[in-house]
């Protein structure tokens, strides 16, 4: 050790000291991170990261402010408030200025330890509010109140005072947890046994039934205690968060790719009315929040009737909901009904006289005129005999609705499904693909959505199985990929902070550059930090596992651009459960192409799913995708030029809580004489 510095935290008069070091060549440092070794030269060491180095020491999360101070240890009970740091000479250091400004003299100095081994040097003070010191000068003891700090992850600190707590009747923690939820937004999704609270540094849970008055003085932590990698937890969606997604659903339509799709559409139905060897339906196999489901509900505005169709978990908070009595709608399927369902559902929407946006309303809404809809529709198929003349004539979906080339279309969502259900051996999908061979109707049409490639493909490939595909007489249309709607909204961006964007960079605009779901969600009020904690949700499909091996790869390939091989069995999972964007598959159907593209919001995402697991863990990931040939290398040092900004970076954004590029935060990685 070269020499160190004491440092008092005045929230508790806890004293700790920074040790500074020297490496072979002279050069002092201090050691930033002691587990993974992770040293930080002085000459790069600004007082924000100093200031964070203080907050591991000390495990608090709050804000903090530092100051240069030079008094003795007896001192100290005399300090509780700002005024009094002044009063003894403290200066306040500024969070991007170098602390070898500050401490130039006493690096220098080679007596500085022996004469003043009992003196402080650092100051440290954290708001116990949260609220980033609206009374510098209040008095920080929490012995002589009655009060608790509440912490929730990134999103803050709330502070609970016992008249507040006694005005609301909260008498044991169970009956806290309304009151937190209505602090923290984020929580309101999860029900009160989806979360609890724990004391600060402990592992064990509070007793819901504890009384209050056994935790005043205390800092607690609020845990979520949902099983998010078996989703075995149902979510509780309030009014306010289901608004917010039926709000995001309807951001208006933007770009062209209706038009390519619709023609798409029109083009395999004229192929199949002209070959009976295809089956009437088209695949769109896409990643998590690419707009699959809203381009199909878009269909609507062409004068097509969208009979939509979802068996959607339980446990998911995706949009629309799933539909009313979707199991039994499924299981016509099994029983070989499904025509008589889709008979009997075509017939009831003329009946009712809806026009297509009427009908697609009714259906999103999940409300009790869709529930009559699908109940009536279910109880017609006991009468189903004397629609048989219906399901071989070609005309019965022209005549009900003439003038338009495909009235009907009926898509099943989250198509993922009939391949998990089996009768005798048999999934649901393969038991599907054979009924709806059948129907002659022209005008009709059928679309399955998922985020799973093998709904697209109903044949053995070639080379699995050449003499199946050889003398098969069925023919497959090519799966959709073409919902290509990165930075479609990017024009919504505009006006987002336009009035300040000469000063400051808005980081809201960012959510409307990449995938359209994120641009659709701030657009309802969603932010940016809930964003980027979703799409670290969707990128590791809700693991926190630091071995999963998946998760980590799909981290480190967005994060880090590498190129994904399509001959690899990883790419399936990557696309339908890791948040890659397909974009291309093999005439043969064994390979898929696919990467991550440019996307603020997804790449924040993976980089915070990086640093949560640890950046051992995901270089391992890495180093056995390398020695494997999952991933080639490319250009190693541009490799490693990624992988040490990523890591820098990821050390700023423990202080900075972001996890967005901005010039704020390369100021900070970069030395000031190397900015630009």
């Amino acid at each position: 050790m070269d020499r160190s510095f004491n440092c008092l935290l005045v929230n508790n008069r806890n004293v700790k000291t920074i040790s500074i070091f020297k490496d072979s060549d002279e050069r002092k440092y201090i050691l930033y991170d002691e587990q993974n070794d992770l040293k930080i030269y002085l000459n790069q060491l600004n007082v924000a990261l100093l200031r964070n180095h203080i907050r591991g020491m000390y495990k608090i999360q709050e804000y903090m402010k530092l100051w240069k101070v030079n008094v003795h240890n007896v001192d100290i009970e005399k300090i509780s408030t700002e005024d009094d740091i002044v009063e003894l000479g403290g200066i306040e250091m500024d969070p991007l200025k170098l602390v070898e400004k500050y401490f130039e003299n006493e690096l220098n100095d080679q007596n500085f330890i022996k004469e003043n081994i009992r003196n402080i040097q650092i100051i440290a003070i954290y708001d116990i509010a949260g609220n980033d010191f609206p009374n510098p000068n209040k008095k920080v003891n929490f012995e002589e109140d009655k009060r608790m700090l509440v912490r929730y992850d990134h999103y803050g600190t709330v502070l609970f005072e016992r008249e507040e707590l006694e005005e609301n009747g909260i008498h044991y923690l169970d009956d806290l947890k309304e009151l937190i939820k209505d602090r923290f937004n984020t929580l309101r999704k999860y029900s009160h046994g989806m979360f609890s609270l724990r004391k600060r540094n402990e592992m064990k849970t509070l007793d819901p039934t504890i009384s209050i008055d056994n935790l005043y003085n205390m800092e607690l932590d609020v845990i979520i205690i949902i099983d998010f990698p078996n989703k075995k937890v149902k979510l509780e969606e309030d009014d306010y968060e289901w608004e917010r997604i039926k709000k995001a659903f309807q951001t208006e339509y933007q770009g062209t790719v209706l038009e390519g799709f619709y023609a798409r559409l029109n083009q395999f139905h004229e192929t199949w009315l002209s070959d009976g060897r295809y089956a009437p339906y088209l695949a769109i196999t896409q990643s998590s929040g690419s707009g699959k489901t809203r381009l199909v509900a878009e269909l609507r505005t062409k004068g097509i009737y969208v009979l939509y169709i979802c068996k959607r978990s339980e446990y998911s908070s995706g949009y629309p909901k799933s539909t009313p009595y979707a199991q039994q709608v499924l299981d016509t399927i099994r029983d070989n009904k499904f025509r008589a369902l889709l008979c009997g559902a075509i017939e009831k929407i003329k009946d009712k006289g809806w026009n297509t946006e009427q009908f697609w309303n009714i259906q999103i809404s999940g409300d009790r005129e869709c529930e009559e809809f699908w109940n009536t529709v279910l109880r017609s198929l006991v009468k189903s005999e004397s629609s048989l003349p219906k399901y071989n004539n070609q005309e019965f979906v022209k005549k009900l609705f003439p003038g338009i080339d495909i009235p009907v279309v009926c898509c099943i969502d989250e198509a993922h499904e009939l391949i998990t259900r089996r009768k005798d051996g048999d999934t649901y999908f393969v038991l599907w693909r054979q009924q709806i061979r059948h129907i002659p109707w022209i005008g009709f049409f059928n679309i399955l959505l998922s985020t799973n490639r093998k709904i697209d493909n109903f044949l053995p490939p070639t080379i699995i199985d050449t003499v199946s595909a050889r003398t098969t007489n069925f023919k497959i249309f090519p799966a959709y990929l073409d919902v290509s709607t990165t930075d479609v909204l990017a024009l919504l961006a505009e006006n987002v902070g336009k009035e300040n964007f000469d000063k400051n960079y808005d980081l809201e605009r960012v959510a409307y550059l990449g995938t359209p779901l994120w641009g659709s969600l701030a657009k309802a009020g969603v932010g940016v930090d809930e964003l980027i904690q979703l799409a670290l949700c969707k990128i590791r499909n809700f693991s926190n596992k630091k071995d999963d091996y998946i998760a980590n790869f799909a981290c480190i390939s967005c994060t880090l651009a590498l190129e994904v091989p399509p001959r690899i069995a990883e790419v399936d999972d990557l696309i339908a459960s890791h948040m890659a964007t397909a974009i291309g598959i093999s005439p043969d159907r064994t390979s898929i192409l696919c990467t991550y593209p440019s996307d603020a919001i997804l790449a924040s995402g993976a980089l915070k799913g990086i640093i949560n697991v640890g950046w051992k863990n995901c270089l391992d990931t890495l180093v056995e995708l390398l020695n494997r040939g999952v991933v080639e290398v490319g250009e190693r040092r541009e490799l490693v030029n990624r992988i040490l900004f990523s890591m820098r970076y990821g050390d700023v954004n423990v202080w900075t809580r972001s996890y967005i590029f901005g010039e704020s935060s390369l100021k900070i990685i970069f030395r000031k004489n190397e900015w630009p």
